[in-house]
């Protein structure tokens, strides 16, 4: 350990009359504000990174995540109208399981989802929905030409066409107003 300038003068390589050059430029921190800054750097690498608010430049600082998927989790999460847990990551095109286990404990998922209203939106709006498609957007289309609007979830039920894994994957995402 180095704590004064002198000890620094008795590097390897450094001559007197480098050392004396240099001398007056040498600074030596404390031991203990050396490990305050060790503490404060390790705090900064253990903040969370938020999926539902992460820009470009921060999906890219993951381990893993390059442009291209960092543009491709933005991108499905607009879609999907955010994230609700991380095992939605398993459902971007191209980014692979092993990357998915390297970030698990770099992200966190929190904020509000964007809601779909289902009673209001048109098929072609719905199915543009990645957990709708086409097929269960005309099934919804049609349920509410012949029922009205759907009060709740427990109305999806009623349709034979959605099964229970279905709605309970889409029930975070829709709104009932009418």
């Amino acid at each position: 350990k180095i704590r004064t300038s002198k000890q620094f003068g008795k590097i390897y390589g450094i001559d007197e009359i480098l050392f004396k050059n240099i001398e007056p430029y040498i600074r030596i921190t404390e031991l203990d504000n050396v490990n305050k800054l060790k503490v404060k750097s390790k705090t900064r690498n253990t903040l969370l990174l938020n999926l539902n608010t992460a820009v470009h430049d921060e999906l890219v600082s993951l381990p893993g995540i390059g442009d291209k998927l960092a543009a491709r989790i933005i991108k499905y999460r607009n879609i999907l109208g955010g994230f609700t847990n991380k095992s939605q990551l398993s459902e971007i095109y191209g980014l692979q399981d092993s990357t998915i286990q390297k970030i698990q404990s770099k992200i966190t998922i929190s904020g509000e989802v964007k809601r779909i209203k289902i009673n209001v939106m048109d098929c072609d709006s719905l199915k543009s929905h990645p957990y709708i498609g086409a097929a269960k957007a005309r099934v919804i289309c049609e349920y509410r030409k012949q029922h009205l609007a759907f009060e709740n979830t427990q109305d999806l039920f009623k349709v034979e066409a959605l099964d229970s894994n279905w709605i309970s994957r889409i029930s975070v995402y829709l709104s009932f107003e009418k």
